[in-house]
């Protein structure tokens, strides 16, 4: 074989040799990646399903099987331009599902009533927001359309009231004191007196009336007024409901 041929030869083993190799080490790489996304995936389900256990052992608890749940009552005022919203209207049923009833609700005497019936509604989602949400209005931490039907954004002028002609803006306590972010979020506490403001920035925030009233007797199921005392328990059917077979995701 001359030297030529030797050389054509040698170079065609090479080759042979470099490809499986180059083919092996994509392989590799490939199934690091499939395994990386695999780990992430199961890793963010854990977190999640950790997650919804964790609120669900938060109070309020909710009422599920044969287990009562807490029953919680906080005292929410609203203020626009100086003059204190009605209470809330009363309601039981979400307003997108009239079939669904729900245990953060409205008895028509200023308080919210929270004692759920499910992990979605129970512990860190017993929110004010959750709360508009069900009773078919809308509050973020710019803007609200509550039970007046008005439409108010910060910046807003004050068409009647006190402050009429005034611009007004977003304010929020909690037992008197001012708080900031998105009241939306806010998880009540039982007993507490929460109070929104869409006020000129300056003005005074008082005290809702009649909330210390309010929320030392709140109305029962009934329409009857409560002795004062802490939390009560409810039971785990809401009303015209069946009981679940098992706790339903958040």
């Amino acid at each position: 074989m001359s030297p030529k041929q030797n050389a054509y030869s040698r170079a065609q083993m090479r080759a042979r040799f470099r490809k499986p190799k180059a083919r092996r080490s994509g392989s590799m790489v490939w199934g690091v990646v499939i395994v990386v996304i695999l780990v992430l995936g199961v890793g963010a389900i854990v977190v999640a399903r950790e997650g919804r256990e964790a609120s669900a052992n938060v109070p309020p608890l909710a009422a599920l099987g044969d287990e009562p749940g807490d029953h919680w009552h906080a005292y929410l005022g609203v203020n626009v331009c100086g003059t204190w919203l009605p209470n809330a209207p009363e309601f039981h049923f979400d307003a997108d599902s009239s079939q669904v009833n729900v245990g953060i609700h409205s008895h028509g005497d200023g308080n919210i009533h929270i004692h759920p019936y499910r992990t979605a509604e129970a512990g860190n989602n017993a929110t004010v927001g959750r709360f508009v949400d069900y009773g078919g209005w809308e509050l973020s931490e710019d803007s609200m359309q509550l039970w007046d039907e008005s439409e108010h954004a910060n910046g807003d002028t004050c068409e009647a009231g006190d402050f009429e002609g005034e611009q007004a803006e977003f304010q929020w306590t909690v037992d008197g004191e001012r708080q900031s972010g998105n009241l939306a979020d806010y998880k009540p506490e039982d007993g507490e007196i929460i109070a929104l403001y869409f006020l000129p920035d300056g003005a005074e925030l008082s005290e809702p009336p009649g909330a210390d009233q309010a929320i030392a007797s709140p109305i029962d199921e009934q329409g009857n007024p409560t002795a004062p005392g802490g939390s009560t328990q409810v039971p785990s059917v809401p009303p015209s409901e069946p009981a679940p077979s098992a706790p339903p995701g958040s």
